[in-house]
C-alpha cells in the first residue's frame, strides 16, 4: 500500500461511548419453552408472545426451547407494543436426533405407550387407540409405567 492510498481511506470516528453497553446491561435475556407440535415459524406472528409483551424490551433475544427437544431457536426483539412482539428469528436448530438415550425408549404395554414428552411433562402415558394423554407428569419412567399398571388393574376389576 503506497502513501496516496492511505491518505484515501475515509476515516471513520471512534464509537461514543454513551452508544457502548454491557450486554446484560442493555440486552434482556429471555427463555420460552413452548409446547410440542410448535413450528418455529409461528414464533414471528407478533400475536405469539403478546401476554408477556409487558416483560419484553426491544433489542432483548428470545431463547425457544421446544419442550419436547427437538428443535431450539434464537430470536431478537425488534419492537414490542402493549399487544405484540415483533421478533425475528436468526436461528433454528434441529435436535431431534440430540437427545439422551433414556428419551427415546418407549415402552408399549397393553394398548398404552410410556414416553418422554419433554421437561414440563415429563413421562406420560399415551393410549394407542387414539393417541390420548392418559397421564402425565411423571418424573421417572417407572413412575409413568408403575401409573399404568395400577390403571389396567382397575380397569379390569
Amino acid at each position: 500500500m503506497d502513501t496516496k492510498e492511505v491518505k484515501d481511506v475515509k476515516k471513520t470516528a471512534p464509537i461514543d461511548r454513551a452508544r457502548f453497553h454491557l450486554a446484560e446491561h442493555y440486552q434482556q435475556g429471555y427463555v420460552a419453552i413452548v409446547p410440542q407440535g410448535t413450528d418455529p415459524r409461528d414464533l414471528e406472528d407478533p400475536a405469539y408472545f403478546a401476554n408477556v409483551a409487558f416483560m419484553c424490551r426491544a433489542s432483548g433475544r428470545i431463547f425457544v426451547e421446544c419442550e419436547d427437544g427437538t428443535w431450539l431457536a434464537d430470536m431478537y426483539i425488534r419492537a414490542v407494543g402493549p399487544q405484540y412482539v415483533m421478533a425475528r428469528i436468526l436461528n433454528v436448530w434441529d435436535m431431534a436426533d440430540f437427545k439422551p438415550e433414556s428419551e427415546g425408549q418407549t415402552t408399549e404395554i397393553s394398548g398404552f405407550k410410556v414416553q418422554w414428552s419433554g421437561m414440563y411433562t415429563k413421562w406420560r402415558v399415551v393410549r394407542l387407540s387414539d393417541n390420548a394423554v392418559v397421564s402425565k407428569d411423571h418424573e421417572t419412567k417407572g413412575s409413568a409405567e408403575g401409573w399404568l399398571r395400577e390403571h389396567l388393574k382397575a380397569v379390569k376389576a
